[in-house]
């Protein structure tokens, strides 16, 4: 597993699955993960690889209410200086892409490193 794979799979298994996320809650579950893993990652990289989600389809952006509709997708891209404004969620193209990945997890059940894990060269 490369680290852009790493911080991927960190994305789309994670954070916005299986519920609608902000940016500085993604932010702060892969910067932390990432780290566990001894890689580095900025919120500036965060945003641009949500960015990179919702411009392949993997990711759709909405915005949420306390009033009907309470869950409101948007149509198309949010520009990246806008994606505070929104609430992430994988599509069924997202959850195929999560499915298909065939890269080791770096985790146990309990959130912990797997002994020997490390990133692959590349």
């Amino acid at each position: 597993m490369t680290r852009e794979d790493l911080i991927r799979q960190l994305l789309l298994s994670q954070t916005i699955a299986d519920d609608y996320d902000e940016i500085d809650r993604i932010t702060e579950c892969v910067t932390r993960n990432a780290a566990k893993c001894g890689v580095e990652v900025t919120p500036n990289e965060v945003r641009s690889y949500v960015w990179e989600l919702l411009n392949h389809g993997l990711a759709k952006a909405y915005l949420l209410s306390t009033r009907e509709p309470y869950v409101l997708g948007i149509p198309g891209v949010p520009s990246i200086e806008e994606l505070d404004e929104y609430y992430f969620l994988l599509t069924e193209k997202g959850i195929e892409a999560l499915n298909a990945t065939t890269a080791p997890w770096p985790f146990d059940e309990d959130d912990n490193l797997l002994p020997g894990w490390s990133l692959s060269a590349g």
